[in-house]
């Protein structure tokens, strides 16, 4: 190789250096907040309820992104989506306990903000600095049985006070040698009333059984620590598989794979209380 063609390629090799810089330095470092991308035209507008993690509120957006509405007092890092009832009433979790990922109340409040109900009154719990208090122990969901959507629908008309009972998630530490060697925080769905009784539970650790896991599913569930069963929700009439629904007198359970005919019965069943599609309003 002679000298000049050395030097060529030495100044190729810088020159494929500079464009990768450059291409490096090219790379977006600062994204756009808000709306980015509004088409009137081609989108279907409306407004978002959102439950941002780090603003204790709960807030109404419209398609420019423009805070329209905002409901101060609400804590929804743990205790899932926040709902907007017809009449503009608002109902979302509130609290913390942490290190648990999990809610203390959920609240529901009118279009001023004043509270109408307050759901606190499950377990009591201690807190990092050593008090004992009451919590809702809710975590990532709830539904209310008169307004299973959460959002806007025809056949939808739930009543504001008073109203259905409301399918709560919820944490509950116990121990269950058969399940795990130690401790569990385990799954509790409760059904409350409108005047905060619990009516009826289902704990996950008891229905082990029906849940179909391997041997070796078994004894790894039987090794691991605390969270053995992690649900994210609380299953609306028409999604649920396993688990269960509520009804206005009681909680039916419906069974999985094994019991495929009875479930689809039960679902039929359901569809009939809560007949026709869901459609949107405009």
């Amino acid at each position: 190789m002679t000298h000049k063609s050395g030097g060529r390629l030495q100044a190729a090799r810088l020159s494929i250096l500079l464009l990768v810089c450059a291409a490096s330095l090219a790379v977006q470092t600062v994204y756009p907040t808000g709306t980015t991308i509004y088409d009137p035209a081609r989108a279907w507008s409306g407004y978002t309820v959102l439950s941002p993690l780090n603003t204790p509120a709960v807030i109404v957006i419209d398609m420019n992104g423009n805070v329209v509405k905002q409901w101060d007092g609400f804590v929804n890092s743990a205790g899932g989506p926040a709902r907007v009832f017809p009449g503009g009433f608002v109902m979302a979790a509130n609290g913390s306990n942490p290190p648990r990922q999990e809610s203390l109340e959920l609240v529901q409040r009118d279009f001023d903000g004043k509270i109408l109900s307050r759901f606190d009154r499950n377990l009591q719990i201690q807190t990092r600095d050593g008090k004992t208090i009451w919590s809702a122990r809710q975590h990532h969901d709830w539904q209310r049985e008169d307004y299973p959507a959460g959002y806007y629908s025809p056949e939808a008309n739930p009543s504001i006070q008073g109203g259905g009972n409301t399918l709560v998630l919820t944490h509950v530490n116990h121990d269950k040698p058969a399940i795990a060697d130690a401790p569990l925080e385990d799954d509790r769905l409760i059904e409350v009333s409108p005047a905060g009784q619990i009516a009826w539970e289902w704990v996950a650790s008891d229905h082990v059984e029906e849940f179909g896991f391997s041997p070796a599913a078994r004894s790894a569930i039987k090794a691991a620590s605390l969270a053995w069963n992690q649900r994210n929700c609380a299953p609306s009439a028409r999604s649920w598989d396993s688990i269960t629904r509520i009804s206005s007198r009681s909680a039916v359970r419906l069974d999985s794979a094994t019991h495929a005919a009875d479930g689809a019965r039960r679902r039929a069943a359901a569809d009939r209380q809560f007949p026709g599609p869901v459609r949107y309003r405009p």
